[in-house]
């Protein structure tokens, strides 16, 4: 439920028909401010007074999308609603780019306003928060976790469309805390990039799957896992057989492992990075592009390096069905993928609408809430053999 909500609009006309509509529909408090300066010292003054900002996207000195990016620098952990009468391919882009700077959007509101839209934004504001930037900790503070067992893998399992049971799962990183609870490392993983130690994070983590793996097989679990390589690390000449080394002596085969190369930087076109790529080729891992349409990855290099998959981002997966960019963007990336005989993923799936529209696109795979949430290994294991889990039992439409 929103309590207090701020809005940002320079026409008094629109201030003079959304505060009392605003107060009809139960937020308790409504304040404005005609200039985006204006409303982002009322912000930063007091960032939590206010569950909702409403902001014009059109205001003179300060256009709503300057007001927006400062809204990411104050780190505003409300909800925004975007007012505007501009066409929607604009309001989309300011959306995107709130996205992308970690403001939660929930909707837009079309000048003249209408109640019925109003209500239809407020019912979208979540009642927790969204989650902050990712900020990346300091390199004392990165050392510290390093190669000391605080930096763990726990997996999404992911869903075979074809065979209707779950045979795979993604390896995703996690710190556990001071309290032995598991948090985001995301700030972890981006100093290791900055400060060059992403390599041996890799490898730290390369090793506890597959261990993990290890144990799974010991306890009759066999699940293809995909863990993420950072494009920084295709420079090392030695990773094929560091990688290789540590699954063999496991008495693992090397094909139960893909590598998904994520796309936060572009992927190098030259001869140590395709020698890397290679060298993995034959060593028996997949490879595989990660949240391909929405990184650096472009269709070109799909032909230039040796990859084995395609793993579609959620931009494109969830509630395409009621996106017509998104599904055609959907079809066209399952189309491609078949052409270069390429194996696909779909991760965000977290309605069984989602689960429909995935499978009759073609898509080999699916991962997202709808089929499990992260899991440590050990629970993995119990889930799987649970009356529970998602696997054959599971209806696919």
């Amino acid at each position: 439920m929103v309590q207090r909500a701020l809005i940002i609009d320079d026409d008094p006309h629109f201030l003079a028909v959304i505060q009392p509509m605003l107060a009809r529909l139960g937020v308790a408090g409504v304040s404005c401010a005609q200039t985006g300066a204006e409303g982002l010292a009322r912000i930063k003054a007091a960032p939590e007074r206010y569950d909702l900002v409403l902001c014009d996207l059109q205001m003179p000195n300060m256009d709503g999308v300057n007001v927006v990016r400062r809204l990411g620098e104050l780190g505003f952990a409300g909800a925004l609603g975007i007012v505007s009468s501009e066409p929607g391919e604009v309001i989309a882009s300011v959306q995107r780019v709130a996205e992308m700077i970690g403001i939660r959007v929930v909707g837009g509101l079309a000048k003249p306003l209408r109640e019925a839209a109003v209500r239809d934004l407020l019912a979208a504001v979540p009642g927790s928060r969204p989650a902050r930037r990712i900020e990346p900790v300091s390199k004392s503070e990165l050392l510290e976790v390093l190669g000391v067992g605080r930096l763990v893998p726990v997996y999404q399992p992911q869903l075979d469309l074809g065979a209707r049971k779950v045979t795979g799962a993604e390896a995703l990183l996690r710190l556990r805390a001071e309290d032995g609870g598991l948090v985001s490392a995301a700030g972890h993983l981006v100093a290791a990039e900055r400060h060059g130690f992403i390599t041996q994070m890799t490898i730290e983590i390369f090793e506890r799957v597959v261990q993990d793996l290890s144990d799974w097989h010991r306890a009759g679990l066999t699940l293809a896992t995909s863990v993420n390589i950072s494009p920084a690390s295709l420079k090392e000449r030695e990773l094929p057989d560091a990688l290789s080394s540590r699954v063999r002596g496991a008495g693992l085969k090397t094909s139960l492992i893909t590598l998904e190369i994520t796309e936060n930087q572009l992927i190098e076109f030259d001869a140590d990075t395709l020698e890397v790529l290679a060298r993995l080729r034959i060593a028996g891992f997949g490879l595989s592009v990660d949240d391909f349409g929405t990184g650096a990855t472009s269709i070109d290099q799909l032909r230039r390096f040796p990859f084995t998959g395609l793993k579609l981002d959620r931009a494109f997966v969830h509630d395409a069905a009621n996106d017509a960019f998104a599904l055609e963007t959907l079809s066209t990336s399952v189309r491609l993928a078949g052409l270069l005989n390429l194996h696909t993923v779909a991760e965000g799936v977290e309605t069984e609408l989602d689960l429909k529209t995935v499978k009759q696109a073609g898509i080999h795979m699916a991962q997202g809430y709808l089929i499990s949430r992260p899991q440590t290994a050990d629970q993995v294991i119990a889930w799987m053999g649970g009356a529970p889990h998602r696997s054959a039992s599971h209806k696919v439409a």
